[in-house]
C-alpha cells in the first residue's frame, strides 16, 4: 500500500525554511565556461572567488556562510510517496521518520550506482525536505497524529560528493573566518526563497530558472 516515485532534477515548495536575511552586498563575477567537469578546477575557482569577494566586502564580520551549489555540482529528485490503505491509520512521527529514512537509503543507494565515484569517496546527503503534504485528497501543512486513508508526501532530496561538500566547506570558512558552513543545491534554495518572496500560497507556481 506504499507507492514511491521519482524525477530527476526538479522540485517544488510552499513557505519557507531560510527566514528573511538583509541583503547588503551583491558581487556577480564574470567567468570564461568551464570546458571540463572537473573538482580541482571548481576548488580553485572558489577559492578565487571568495578572495575576490573578501576584498570588496572587507571589514565585515561572518558568523554563517552558505554556499549554493549548481549543476553539476549536486544530483536532485522530487520524490512522490503515496500510502492508500481500507483502514484508517495515524500519520505519526515515527511512519513519517520512517518514510524519510527508506527514501535516503535508496536515493543514496541508487546514486552510488549511477555515478563513478573516486575510491575512498561517497555521496552526501544536502537536504531532505517534505514540500508538500495530502491528507484524504487534500494539502494540508499540519499531518502530525491525523487519522486517514491515503496520505501522498512530495519530497525533495539532494546530494553531492562528500569530498566536495568538505573541501568547499573548508575553504569557505578558511577565508571568510566563519564557524558555521551549510552548503545547499540550488533549486532547494530558489524554490524555498521564490515560495516567500513570489507569496505563492496554495495557488502553485511554475519557476523556470534559465542560465
Amino acid at each position: 500500500d506504499i507507492k514511491r516515485s521519482g524525477k530527476a532534477d526538479s522540485a517544488g515548495a510552499n513557505g519557507s525554511e531560510l527566514g528573511q536575511p538583509e541583503i547588503k552586498t551583491i558581487v556577480e563575477l564574470a567567468h570564461d565556461p568551464m570546458p571540463v567537469v572537473e573538482e580541482r578546477a571548481l576548488l580553485r575557482s572558489t577559492r578565487r572567488d571568495i578572495q575576490e569577494i573578501m576584498k570588496q566586502i572587507s571589514g565585515n564580520r561572518f558568523n554563517q556562510v552558505t554556499v549554493i551549489l549548481c549543476s553539476p555540482w549536486y544530483f536532485s529528485q522530487t520524490r512522490i510517496i503515496t500510502i492508500d490503505r481500507n483502514e484508517r491509520f495515524i500519520v505519526d512521527r515515527n511512519l513519517i521518520d520512517k518514510l524519510l529514512e527508506d527514501e535516503k537509503a535508496t536515493f543514496l543507494n541508487r546514486a552510488a550506482s549511477q555515478f563513478s565515484i573516486a575510491e575512498g569517496d561517497e555521496p552526501e546527503l544536502l537536504e531532505m525536505s517534505i514540500m508538500r503534504v495530502f491528507l484524504n485528497g487534500y494539502e494540508t501543512d499540519s499531518f502530525i497524529n491525523k487519522s486517514v486513508k491515503h496520505m501522498q508526501l512530495s519530497i525533495y532530496i539532494s546530494m553531492s560528493m562528500k569530498s566536495l561538500v568538505s573541501e568547499i566547506g573548508s575553504v569557505a570558512g578558511e577565508i571568510f573566518g566563519a564557524k558555521k558552513i551549510t552548503v545547499h543545491s540550488s533549486p532547494y534554495v530558489l524554490f524555498r526563497s521564490a515560495g516567500s518572496v513570489l507569496e505563492i500560497g496554495n495557488a502553485g507556481a511554475v519557476i523556470a530558472d534559465i542560465g
